[in-house]
């Protein structure tokens, strides 16, 4: 799937595979994966506010990029 255009994995998320199935392929690391699953919920209630977003976005470790490598990044020690 990560050879496919953006827009046939947008379709792919709407057509019945759901979220779940592109999540686990998509290596985007366990915090990330929770934050879009929690974001995709199929219940209303289960979909965090914009300030729980917030929120979680800030837990999130800390990237920053190399200068001489802007494509890489690297988690901060904190």
């Amino acid at each position: 799937m990560s050879s496919q255009p953006v827009e046939a994995k947008i379709w792919l998320v709407g057509s019945g595979e759901g979220i779940r199935g592109v999540l686990a392929v998509a290596n985007l690391g366990k915090e990330v994966t929770e934050i879009l699953s929690a974001c995709w919920s199929p219940e209303v209630d289960g979909r965090p506010s914009f300030t729980q977003l917030a929120d979680m976005l800030e837990k999130l470790p800390k990237l920053n990029r190399r200068l001489s490598h802007p494509g890489h990044f690297w988690k901060t020690p904190e």
